[in-house]
């Protein structure tokens, strides 16, 4: 009896297993035997799965990582091919990963579906006139670097849009940036402890595969101010956005000392701000400033009191860097900016002049083609008169150099445009929370920051992706609540 039970209870090691318990053995066994050939290597390739399991398990993590590597734009990944060396940085090709991550994590069911809005569909139909634009371009090779530098701009903005839909998740993103402004300010401030080493280092991974790092120690000059970023307007402008982010969370916090919190940091990333020297990005932080008051609904009967409130934090602010320039570098960059006197200390010309040559080569190209023709000497050419080496992908004016349709690509961001600001009305008027409304109007007051003809079409080409994301988010958002207390007389929104 007892051989009989024995033999009941006993495990069929053999016979009980399935097929794919035999593939994960034979792994693990193949695996091992690697890690003994080769064990450097082996270990990255297990690193490796394990980060691809986690992404398609919790594709938000591969988000994490993104914003992250965000205050590491100096490290960048580079294709080295004769006359074509397309590079990005790290936190792009992370947001690529992070989608395919998604896409599969969505084939599985582990995620929810897609939720698209009216903003969803001019943006596709911007990606594939690139696509369609590339097909009988001249220029191939600028061609794929502007398809490259959309394409991962545009994994960014659908991996924000795809992986959150609520309030909750629309706060953690407002979280999730403040923390990277304040990451930013963190490493911006230790440049100027930094041993001086070249501008530009290139580390060879492989024959055509290369990790680029360009490195500043900050000396006082504005050439100087690049972190871990790698330029002064890449830092203002993701220091823009960071402190509309910083005081959108200031307007919704509720304990004091989380507001003092909060408002010091705000504090830290316009010292970091101002000392770009940055005088466009400065006028369209002012005008979101603007925005942001005349909307906020906390603020309408106490409007000058924040207008005096910022004019006492920015007199602040500029005594402090004053201060700081003068005992330690040198005051000369900042007058010298700040009057309109580049020349004198060094600069071929001013910015202003930059922009004119940029708008008047892509009107000029619209006049000589009828409007509908290359908008600027050429589909997808990727040229602008002040510089050689960096393309642009904005989805303003330089639209018509890029895709290069003419009147075609002038009526494609309109379209763009309209759909956003119908979208963010929408949001604004049904709205029900208060405190839900603070960060609508806060990406309102990005897009208005952003928005300006006279920006610089460099640097935060992917800060229009994210405030695209931020603006999905929100309206979906509001969609969300609103389904949630359909009706008032339920005690409900409407």
């Amino acid at each position: 009896m007892e051989n009989y039970l024995f033999r009941q209870n006993e495990t069929q090691f053999l016979s009980e297993r399935r097929l794919n318990q035999w593939l994960g053995v034979l792994a693990l066994i193949g695996l091992s035997c690697l890690n003994l050939i080769w064990p450097l290597a082996t270990m990255i390739l297990l690193i490796a799965l394990v980060m691809l399991l986690c992404f398609i398990l919790r594709p938000y993590v591969a988000l994490l990582i993104t914003i992250f590597l965000m205050a590491f734009q100096s490290f960048s990944l580079t294709y080295v091919y004769p006359k074509f060396n397309p590079g990005a940085s790290l936190f792009l090709f992370m947001a690529f990963l992070g989608l395919l991550c998604w896409c599969i994590a969505r084939l599985a069911k582990v995620t929810p579906p897609y939720q698209f809005t009216t903003i969803d569909t001019p943006l596709i139909v911007f990606y594939f006139t690139g696509i369609i634009a590339l097909l009988w371009t001249p220029y191939l090779f600028d061609g794929l670097k502007i398809l490259l530098t959309t394409t991962l701009c545009y994994s960014l903005y659908l991996l924000i849009s795809a992986l959150n839909n609520t309030f909750r998740d629309l706060k953690r993103l407002y979280w999730l940036f403040f923390g990277l402004g304040n990451l930013v300010v963190i490493t911006t401030i230790a440049s100027f402890f930094f041993e001086r080493i070249g501008a530009s280092a290139i580390h060879n991974l492989t024959d055509s595969i290369a990790v680029s790092t360009f490195v500043k120690q900050f000396t006082g000059s504005r050439e100087t101010v690049w972190g871990t970023i790698g330029g002064p307007k890449a830092i203002a402008t993701l220091m823009d956005f960071c402190i509309f982010c910083g005081l959108t969370l200031f307007c919704t916090r509720e304990r004091r000392s989380s507001k003092i919190l909060v408002f010091l940091s705000i504090f830290a990333m316009l010292f970091i701000h101002f000392l770009t020297i940055s005088r466009i990005e400065t006028a369209g932080l002012l005008l979101g400033w603007l925005t942001f008051v005349y909307l906020n609904p906390q603020w309408r009967h106490k409007r000058i009191r924040a207008h005096f409130m910022m004019l006492c934090t920015v007199f602040a602010v500029l005594l402090a860097l004053i201060v700081m320039l003068s005992s330690f570098y040198t005051t000369k960059y900042l007058f010298a900016r700040s009057l309109v006197q580049e020349q004198s200390v060094g600069y071929r010309f001013s910015g202003s002049q930059n922009r004119w040559d940029h708008y008047a080569h892509s009107l000029l190209g619209l006049w000589e083609t009828g409007g509908l023709g290359a908008g600027a000497g050429g589909i997808m050419k990727g040229m602008d008169p002040s510089t050689d080496w960096m393309d642009s992908a904005s989805l303003y004016m330089s639209v018509l150099t890029d895709h290069g349709y003419g009147i075609l690509s002038f009526m494609l961001m309109l379209w763009i445009m309209v759909n956003i600001i119908i979208e963010l009305r929408w949001a604004l008027n049904n709205c029900p929370d208060p405190q839900h409304k603070i960060f609508i109007i806060g990406v309102c007051s990005s897009f208005v920051m952003f928005g300006t003809p006279l920006s610089d079409m460099f640097y935060y080409v992917y800060i229009m992706w994210v405030i695209l994301g931020f603006t999905v988010v929100a309206v979906k958002s509001v969609r969300c609540l609103n389904k949630s207390h359909p009706d008032p007389s339920l005690g409900g929104y409407s």
